[in-house]
């Protein structure tokens, strides 16, 4: 019984590790995008890394910002309300809601 139990839990503990790790590669890859001004392709490495990570505020800010740059005004607003929630006082993100 204690044997299933701890492989179990080392399963669940490598899941986890692994969708932290890839939501990082995504969101990673979504700067570097967004550095090469291509957000179009940001938009779609922050997407992804929220699928790994759905309540990443910084995630949501950066894919505020990339659909911002592709013209997406309301997805941006959305995703930067997201983050609010997370960081109520931060002023770049009030900024960013305009």
């Amino acid at each position: 019984m204690f044997r299933t139990r701890y492989l179990v839990l080392a399963l669940l503990w490598c899941m986890v590790s692994s969708c932290q790790d890839m939501a990082l590669h995504y969101y990673n890859r979504g700067i570097d995008a967004m550095e090469q001004d291509d957000p179009s392709a940001a938009v779609e490495f922050f997407e992804k890394s929220l699928e790994a990570r759905p309540s990443d505020p910084d995630t949501h800010m950066n894919l505020g910002v990339a659909y911002h740059a592709v013209g997406n005004y309301d997805a941006a607003i959305t995703e930067f309300k997201i983050a609010l929630d997370t960081y109520p006082s931060d002023p770049v993100l009030h900024f960013n809601m305009g």
